[in-house]
Formats: C-alpha cells, structure tokens, sequence
C-alpha cells in the first residue's frame, strides 16, 4: 500500500497546490469620511489611549472600575464566548488535514449452507488504521477558516467594546451618584434653613407680628423641600443598587470619597479626526471582522457547487485466527480515491450563494453604519460637552444671583417692606439653580465619558487586540 500510496501523493498534492480559494477576497472599500468633526475648537491630533478615568484622580471610581473588570458577568459571558470561538476555529481548520483513526473487529461467522456448502463457522479478527483525506482542491475548507478566523477577531473585539462601555457605565453611574451626593446636601440644608424659618414665623405669627399666610407658606415650602430630599435618597439608593449590579455583586452600599465641586472642565477636548475611529473603535473593528467572515463564507457557498474530491485508505491486519493475526501474511490494505458533486439539485445550492452574497451585502451595510454612528456619537458628545458646560456656567451665575437676593430679600422682610411671598420665591429659586447646577455638572461629566466612549478610549489597540498572526498562532 505505501508504493501504491506514493505513487498517489504528487497527483493529489498537484491538485491541492493548483487549486485556488474561490470567491471574493476581503478588501475594505473607500468609506469618504468627514476631514474633520463640525466641532471645531478640539484637539484635532490628539489620541487618547491612557486610562481617562484618571482625570477625574479619584481613588474610589478607580477601584470600583477594577472591581468591574474582574467581576461582572457580561464581561465573563463575554469571554466565554471568545473561548468558544477559539474552538470553533480550531474545529474548523482540522477540516483541511487528514483524518487518521483506528478500528478493531471480531466477527463470528456463520456462512449460509445453500450458498457455502460444508463450510463451518469461522472467526474473522481485524485490526486497521484509517485514513480520510478531502483534498481543498477550491479552498472551501480554507475559507472556512478564513471565517471563523475573523469571528474570532470579532468576538475579541467585541469584549474589548463590552470593556469600554463597561468602564464608561461605572463612571456614569459613580458620577450619578456624586451628584445625588451633593443634591442630597442642598437638600438638607435647605429642608434646615426652611424648618428654622417655619419656627421663626410661627413664633410671629403667635406675637401677632405676622399673618397666619406666612405660617402656611412657609410650612408648603418646608414640605417641598423634604419630599425633594426623600425622593434625591430614593434616587441615590436605586443609583447605588444599579452599581453594584455592574460591579457583578449583589446591591450593596457604595460610599463615595469625591466632593462633586472639584473643577472637571477640560480646555481641550480629545476628538482626534473621524478617520482615527476606523483604527480606535472596537465596535467598528468588530463589524468590519463579522463583514470579513461572511464575504469569506461566500467562497464556502461557491466550492458547494463544485466536485468534491477525496481520498480514504486503510491499513490492517485480518486473519481467522487470533494467533495469526499478527503474522506478516494477515496485512491488508484499500486505497480508495473519490470525487463527488452536484449535478442538479433544484437550484438549492445557486440558491445558497444567492443568500451567502446577500448576507454579505447586509453585512457591509452594519458595517457602514457602525461607521456612520460612530461618528454621530463623537459629533453628539461634542456638542452635549459644549451645551452643558455653557449650562453649568450659566447655573453659577445664578446661583450667586440668587443667594445675593435671598440674603437682600430676607432683609427686607425682616425689616418689614416686603411681603413673605417675595422671600419664598427667590429662595425657591435658589434651591432650584442649586439644583440645577449640580445637575449640569454632572452632565456636562457625563458628556466627557461618552465622549471617550465614542472615541474608544481607554484601550491601546495595538496592545490589547489579538493580530491574525496572534489569532492563527492560538490554533
């Protein structure tokens, strides 16, 4: 058998050699992007892959970023599913080696006396190893692989674009919670101020100096302010429940170490160009991989409609007698070249490339707008960061306004010229532009972590995504 087998080598590696991987090669098709994003006054050539959570230097965000990366379950699920697409490479490309196996046999036979007159029962021993072989004459098998290569980058990828909106979320969440923190502070400060003035006029009132109005509403701006400060604890308690959940563990209670009045705004703002996002954004890379396999899987449509072409062998002992069975004379041997294919099938298997080429298409089309949303989130952070700085700076103001005609307009009721009602208005209007302010910083933040999410900060690509080469090495 291996003269036999020698003699069928070359022929079979000429067609292995000569064959070609039909169907459409990958290449990444011109998308146009913008030169520039609208707006304008950003650092254009900056790129930020440091660890952006470290401008806020807050000590307590960062281990609670750690916490995350370590132990929520999207990212384990997520990894799990990178495993599993490691295997199924794996699985995939075994198809373009030979198969060897071994079998062993025992048979007791009892011939038929009208067909093997006289002739008694017999045993019959085997031992053989086997030999598959499906020449990838037209790539089918290669392209396969191609595919499940690329899944695989996808899903790494993938995990890498779960990392950053994982970060980003806890420091949403964690900044959310600071806001509270310091909303829950004008709260009760105000609940106090409004409680001593409530006291103040109640006693006036019962001098006689004051009419019973001013009781009444000074106790409905008490109230006000006390339900505002139980539905800022509501908010805060279900914040922090929303945290630990991200952080993989059970609702918990999360202190802050931050005072929320830190200055967080920024001068320049990171945003690079559009064309950056191509190289930055895993989200984007990983479509553009899942566009890869499935172009591949076109070539495996394709080599479907072609012949077949395999080889199978075995190798082995036989004999009727156990003792014999090992003798030089019980060798046996098949050597079986075969080729199969298609002749008419009803269109099934046009069909199938038909479908293969359409999934393609809808593949570059999520491609392209990943692209086309990756940067409309970069152009809305830029413009959610520009709208609530110039809100935030707009609430100060107000703020120091309204504290300025608090302290005027409590004089003059003191004093007797103006009414109570003139008070509770511009005390109502502190509380809200304190309120308010605290709310527009805390988006304005907010606008920064998504604008570092949009850009795909945060990871070094060249440091933490798996190469092709990386990727073919890991099989």
């Amino acid at each position: 058998m291996i003269k036999l087998v020698k003699r069928f080598v070359p022929l079979f590696s000429c067609l292995f050699l000569a064959g070609c991987a039909i169907g459409p090669d990958y290449q990444r098709e011109e998308l146009n992007l913008p030169e520039k994003y609208n707006f304008t006054e950003t650092n254009q050539g900056q790129i930020v892959n440091m660890p952006w959570w470290q401008i806020f230097k807050d000590e307590t965000l960062v281990n609670l970023i750690n916490i995350a990366l370590k132990e929520n379950k999207d990212l384990v699920q997520a990894m799990a599913s990178i495993d599993e697409a490691r295997a199924m490479l794996g699985y995939t490309r075994a198809d373009q080696f030979p198969s060897l196996g071994y079998s062993g046999d025992f048979s007791r036979i009892g011939p038929s006396r009208k067909t093997f007159s006289g002739m008694s029962p017999y045993n019959d021993y085997s031992l053989s190893g086997l030999l598959s072989f499906e020449l990838d004459v037209w790539g089918r098998a290669r392209r396969a692989t191609e595919a499940k290569r690329a899944l695989l980058l996808s899903s790494e990828y993938g995990y890498q674009t779960l990392t950053i909106s994982l970060v980003a979320s806890v420091a949403e969440v964690y900044i959310t919670l600071l806001d509270l923190d310091e909303r829950i502070l004008i709260a009760e400060k105000t609940l106090d101020s409004r409680r001593d003035s409530t006291k103040l006029i109640r006693s006036r009132f019962l001098g006689g100096v004051v009419p019973e109005l001013d009781v009444n509403q000074a106790e409905v701006e008490e109230g006000d302010a006390e339900v505002t400060l139980a539905q800022l604890i509501m908010s805060r308690r279900v914040t922090q429940n929303a945290l630990s959940v991200l952080l993989g563990r059970y609702p918990h209670e999360i202190k802050t170490s931050a005072s929320f009045s830190r200055n967080l705004i920024l001068e320049k703002l990171p945003a690079g160009v559009p064309a950056d996002l191509l190289m930055r954004r895993p989200d984007i890379l990983a479509a553009e991989e899942a566009l890869h396999a499935q172009t591949a899987l076109i070539g495996v449509a394709k080599a479907s409609q072609l012949p077949t072409l395999s080889v199978s062998g075995i190798l082995g002992l036989e004999s009727n007698r156990s003792q014999d069975l090992f003798n030089g004379h019980a060798k046996t041997w098949m050597i079986s070249p075969s080729f199969t294919g298609p002749l008419f099938d009803f269109g099934k298997s046009a069909y199938q490339v038909e479908a293969a080429e359409a999934m393609t298409r809808q593949a570059k089309a999520s491609f392209e707008k990943t692209v086309l949303n990756a940067v409309q989130e970069v152009e809305d952070a830029l413009a959610s960061i520009d709208g609530y700085k110039r809100a935030y700076e707009a609430y100060e103001k107000e703020v120091v306004a309204a504290r300025n005609a608090a302290r005027l307009s409590r004089a003059r009721y003191d004093d007797g010229v103006t009414t109570y009602l003139e008070v509770l208005d511009i005390e109502r209007s502190l509380f809200a532009a304190e309120l308010g302010a605290s709310s527009a910083k805390k988006s304005y933040v907010n606008s920064l972590i998504t604008l570092y999410k949009a850009l795909g900060g945060g990871w070094d690509p060249e440091r933490d995504a798996l190469s092709p080469e990386e990727v073919s090495e890991a099989v």
